[in-house]
């Protein structure tokens, strides 16, 4: 398994709702939420 870290903070905002979503639709991902509550868009994806 290969595991990638994404810092998504100068990117993109995602709140709870949004990042449910994005894992519904990538099932074929694993995202994991990371790093402190005020830097909840640290990303990290298992493949």
């Amino acid at each position: 398994m290969t595991a990638i870290t994404i810092n998504f903070n100068n990117v993109v905002k995602l709140n709870d709702d949004q990042f449910y979503q994005l894992c519904r639709d990538n099932p074929d991902i694993k995202f994991e939420r990371k790093g402190d509550p005020k830097n909840k868009m640290s990303r990290r994806v298992l493949s």
